[in-house]
């Protein structure tokens, strides 16, 4: 399996999600959106991964259920919240429904979602393996951080010299991984990532933050090598 895509099955948290969809509202867009997993791991859909996760476990919803439109509609409408009063095409819906069924519905309600969401990663490298139990200022400076900030995390990261001055390419990726400026607004998104790591806490082991560690400078690496300055 690919470096997003390792599974390791544990239990995650029982959360509920509740939403109207106002059918007389639906807007048609001009090009389709695919839900792959590829949209699911970026950083920027760190909730939306999050939220489905919970309404697949709060629904109790298995295979033989996808095969219901409408269903689907619900998991990304209530669920997701995403596309709430928008028009969604067959192609998208089965696109979701052959990312969902790319793994089986067991594993999309137990995986550790650092596994699956570079956002995730972010955070639990940030504030549970490098920073675990510092105030919520210095977290938020290494989620604003600039050149020479990701460059000092990325070496306490790889247990290197905190000065170590490292090539252009990863100091620019070491950037890319640790700036979140989603994190630094006020809507939500760090809270929701924060309470799913409090709920599975119990599971982060240190064989799990090996994970954590080698993936986040993987992550760094690859995405180095894959966009040189």
């Amino acid at each position: 399996m690919g470096l997003i895509e390792n599974i390791l099955l544990t239990s995650a948290p029982e959360l509920s999600v509740s939403k109207s969809v106002n059918h007389k509202s639906i807007i048609k867009r001009k090009s389709p959106h695919f839900i792959t997993r590829e949209y699911l791991n970026v950083k920027c859909n760190v909730v939306v991964i999050i939220h489905l996760q919970e309404y697949l476990i709060s629904e109790e919803i298995e295979e033989e259920n996808l095969d219901d439109d409408n269903l689907l509609k619900d998991i990304i409408r209530k669920g997701m919240k995403k596309y709430v009063n928008t028009y969604l095409r067959p192609t998208e819906l089965t696109a979701f429904k052959r990312t969902l069924l790319n793994y089986t519905l067991d594993y999309w309600k137990t995986i550790h979602l650092y596994r699956m969401n570079i956002g995730v990663l972010v955070v639990v490298c940030v504030e549970v393996l490098l920073h675990a139990n510092e105030n919520n200022e210095n977290y938020l400076m290494i989620y604003r951080c600039n050149q020479s900030r990701a460059i000092k995390e990325y070496n306490k990261l790889c247990d290197l010299p905190i000065n170590q001055k490292p090539s252009a390419d990863i100091a620019r990726s070491a950037k890319c991984f640790f700036y979140s400026g989603m994190f630094l607004k006020e809507n939500g998104c760090l809270k929701a990532v924060r309470s799913y790591l409090k709920a599975i806490s119990d599971y982060i082991d240190n064989d799990e933050l090996s994970y954590v560690r080698d993936t986040s400078i993987k992550f760094i690496h690859d995405h180095a090598a894959k966009n040189p300055v």
